[in-house]
């Protein structure tokens, strides 16, 4: 997954995690908005190659949200030059960004309004039931492709927690995402389609909860080259979703965000 190298992606991508963050930023508070971002070593090629670049994603998304008081990065996109006609020092108005390496902490778990990962997750019993916690608190989650694909495999209590279980097959190539839901505020402004020249899906969803609603789907052959040979037809899977996360207690006045967003592309 490259970041930097599709402007497309990254306005769906700015879309789908800022919607959580910002909405709740907007509101009338005297303490700023918690942002905890989440990465892990990269894991896919060299350095500078603008995939799966987990710490170099962390430290310029404090730049974008947080300003140059959260981040010494001079530019938020991974790949290329820096974009001169945007001033990111500021950051976001009303944000708190803290960084989390592979797992966020206790305290962060406390304090966080916002969660988002861009890394994989190993998933435990206790951080299942520490995330379930969070949840309940009125914590806002967003996973960001990898960090929906569950290891070891799909699991149904990954789904229970945020919509999908993960995912069985993953192609790298050219991608056609057909917004699913153009009324819904995270896709304001969005086009009916954003072709990505060179990118990876997952698919099939496994499992996909009820109560889930798609925002942009992928039309994929059901068997791909790169995990498995097989005879090739055709299925439509989620690739971009969100999910209301009921909350059974609120920690504190602050209005909390309570939709689960993820991301898949």
């Amino acid at each position: 997954m490259n970041l930097g190298q599709s402007k497309p992606l990254v306005a769906l991508l700015l879309t789908l995690a800022m919607a959580a963050i910002a909405t709740a930023a907007e509101k009338p508070n005297s303490e700023p908005l918690h942002v905890v971002l989440l990465a892990d070593e990269k894991d896919h090629g060299p350095s500078g190659n603008g995939l799966h670049d987990y710490p170099l994603w962390q430290k310029r998304w404090a730049l974008l949200l947080g300003g140059e008081e959260a981040s010494e990065e001079k530019q938020v996109n991974l790949v290329g030059p820096p974009d001169a006609s945007i001033d990111y020092r500021q950051g976001m108005p009303g944000v708190q960004i803290t960084t989390a390496w592979d797992w966020p902490s206790d305290k962060q778990f406390q304090t966080a309004d916002v969660i988002v990962a861009f890394c994989y997750l190993e998933w435990t019993d206790q951080r299942l039931a520490q995330v379930r916690q969070y949840l309940e608190w009125s914590g806002g989650l967003v996973l960001i492709h990898s960090a929906t694909w569950t290891k070891p495999k799909p699991s149904e209590e990954v789904a229970e927690l945020v919509g999908v279980g993960g995912f069985q097959l993953f192609r790298h190539g050219p991608v056609r995402l057909d917004v699913a839901a153009p009324e819904h505020p995270i896709c304001a402004g969005l086009p009916k389609t954003i072709t990505l020249e060179d990118d990876e899906s997952y698919w099939p969803p496994t499992p996909i909860m009820e109560g889930v609603t798609v925002l942009a789907t992928s039309v994929e052959k059901r068997r791909s080259v790169e995990a498995r040979p097989g005879p090739p037809s055709r299925c439509s899977g989620a690739t971009n979703w969100a999910r209301a996360a009921s909350s059974a207690a609120c920690r504190a006045t602050r209005p909390r965000p309570s939709t689960i967003q993820c991301s898949v592309n």
